[in-house]
């Protein structure tokens, strides 16, 4: 009677985790964390968690690839649609291995350390959606620091069906600030300016040289 009792009990619970289970809840149109593709958070997932049955854009990242210990800059992902007529927004989600993300306002915001979007861009006319944020180098280098972003292309029906995602990584030298300025002074060349005035004081010391010389070889009257 008891176990009769206990499966009874878990096809009831089966039942109601049904609707659960068959649509993905945890997608999120104001954003979402842990789903760049980068392997250290959340088991590496991406936007396919739950996205899916569109077509897949072309994602990249752009910005600065050298940066000083405790800079700032700026990075932009660009989402191209390749379903102009279908998928005509995007969403993102950005993570990093080190340094601080930052939110330039607008159509993004910090989640969880993580960059994502407050609700779902708006395509241009050619169906590109770009986001732009920030990031701050961490204080000790040199090391690499790696960028995981993903790009959602999404057709705003309000279900995660036809849409697509894709992938992309960048990957920041920080380096540190006095070893730039040690390489700047060592490769240092001098302008057409200074090397003439070196060149006249050198004549003018030959010169000196040479009179200074014959005055010595003179025989003494």
């Amino acid at each position: 009677m008891k176990n009769v009792l206990i499966l009874t009990l878990l096809v009831i619970g089966g039942l109601f985790a049904l609707p659960w289970l068959a649509t993905p809840t945890w997608a999120s149109g104001t954003g979402i964390s842990g789903h760049s593709g980068n392997p250290a958070t959340n088991f590496g997932m991406s936007c396919n968690a739950c996205h899916g049955g569109g077509s897949e854009p072309v994602v990249s990242l752009t910005g600065p690839q050298t940066v000083l210990a405790g800079e700032s800059v700026v990075y932009t992902l660009h989402v191209q649609s390749t379903a102009l007529a279908l998928q005509t927004a995007a969403g993102l989600n950005v993570s990093a291995t080190g340094g601080t993300l930052a939110s330039l306002g607008g159509d993004t915001q910090v989640m969880d350390g993580e960059v994502t979007q407050t609700s779902p861009k708006n395509n241009t006319g050619a169906g590109m959606a770009t986001f732009s944020f920030g990031w701050t180098a961490p204080m000790s280098a040199p090391q690499t620091v790696v960028l995981y972003a993903a790009g959602n292309s999404v057709n705003l029906d309000g279900t995660p069906g036809g849409d697509h995602h894709a992938n992309t990584i960048l990957s920041v030298d920080v380096v540190d600030p006095s070893a730039v300025e040690l390489t700047s002074l060592a490769t240092t060349t001098p302008t057409p300016s200074a090397a003439r005035a070196v060149a006249v004081v050198l004549l003018v010391g030959l010169v000196g040289l040479g009179v200074a010389w014959r005055r010595r070889a003179q025989p003494l009257r």
